[in-house]
């Protein structure tokens, strides 16, 4: 598996191990959605397992033990995110969705305004970052 992995070991501090036989490309709001999901994931588990990775020319991957379940894009021209909602409970017309017109894939996007509004994915994140990790 390629990519950079973050997580924050037993003291509660971030750590960040490169994997990337090419550049990750992250700029600093994408660090900053990193983080944040990678911190609500790991005060509820290990996150040692969980990696960003660049699988696309046009979005980063957050991964569990190399299997990806979120995908998002943060620059001035795109601010998204894509869950895969394979194993959550989220209705068709969930509002924070709508930029999703095709609700029979894996992954919904949904655009966000700002790195403040990042809270209101925070369970279904966790949710889907559980549901990859049982499959692994």
């Amino acid at each position: 598996m390629g990519g950079i992995e973050l997580g924050i070991n037993q003291d509660g501090v971030l750590h960040v191990t490169s994997q990337f036989h090419k550049e990750l490309n992250i700029n600093s709001d994408e660090r900053t959605l990193a983080d944040h999901f990678i911190s609500v994931i790991s005060q509820h588990d290990d996150a040692s397992a969980v990696s960003v990775e660049r699988r696309s020319s046009n979005y980063l991957s957050i991964c569990v033990n190399g299997f990806d379940f979120l995908r998002f894009k943060f620059t001035d021209r795109a601010r998204w995110i894509s869950i895969d909602v394979t194993d959550l409970d989220i209705p068709e017309d969930d509002a924070r969705f709508v930029a999703q017109t095709n609700k029979n894939q894996r992954f919904w996007k949904a655009v966000i305004k700002d790195l403040e509004s990042l809270d209101q994915f925070d369970a279904d994140v966790y949710n889907s970052y559980r549901y990859a990790k049982e499959i692994m």
